[in-house]
């Protein structure tokens, strides 16, 4: 596990949300993942959380392991002072709870690791081995008639090629795998939305 795929997971939800709890066995409900910090600091930023019946916005820090907060010294860090929830891949502490600062306050800690299935893991793998111009270009033949359809139909009030004026912005001129990754993308944000609803 990487801790860049542990953030994409938790950005789109791609794991089991039902009965989530922390460590310590409160309730936990994201109303909203937060935004990807690009920046110095937590991993998202202004996320919406009900932890134990109560509700919380804040930051959102994650690792592939829990023992990573002490590693990364976010005790001391201010910060972190801001973060409400620790989500892990694996829960390799003891503790139930990451402490931000000596008597200040704890952070309940959700580990995901048996909450993410194994399809969408071995999917991501075999895209990081690919290196076509694509990653999920070889699995396109798989999908079936019926979603190419929609697809097409939603896109099809508009010219979907990278010579349509959609993609015939000043900095797609001068890179026209720009155009090509701007395709893609509304392809890809597509079917992402199918993909959620078949969890």
């Amino acid at each position: 596990m990487k801790e860049s795929l542990l953030q994409f997971i938790w950005q789109y939800q791609y794991f089991n949300s039902r009965d989530l709890r922390t460590t310590a066995g409160e309730a936990v409900q994201v109303l909203s993942p937060g935004q990807l910090n690009a920046h110095q600091g937590p991993d998202f930023l202004d996320a919406r959380l009900r932890i134990g019946g109560t509700s919380w916005v804040g930051a959102v820090e994650l690792h592939v392991k829990a023992s990573d907060w002490g590693r990364h010294a976010h005790t001391t860090d201010k910060n972190y002072r801001n973060v409400i929830l620790h989500v892990v891949w694996e829960n390799d502490a003891a503790e139930q709870w990451m402490e931000v600062r000596s008597g200040e306050r704890n952070i309940p800690t959700l580990v995901l690791e048996h909450r993410v299935p194994k399809w969408l893991l071995d999917r991501y793998a075999a895209w990081m081995r690919d290196q076509g111009f694509v990653a999920c270009q070889r699995q396109l033949g798989a999908v079936p008639e019926d979603l190419w359809q929609a697809w097409k139909q939603r896109f099809g009030r508009r010219e979907t090629t990278p010579a349509s004026p959609r993609y015939r912005c000043a900095p797609c001129r001068q890179s026209p795998a720009l155009g090509r990754n701007l395709l893609v993308a509304d392809g890809a944000y597509f079917w992402r939305t199918r993909q959620r609803s078949s969890f």
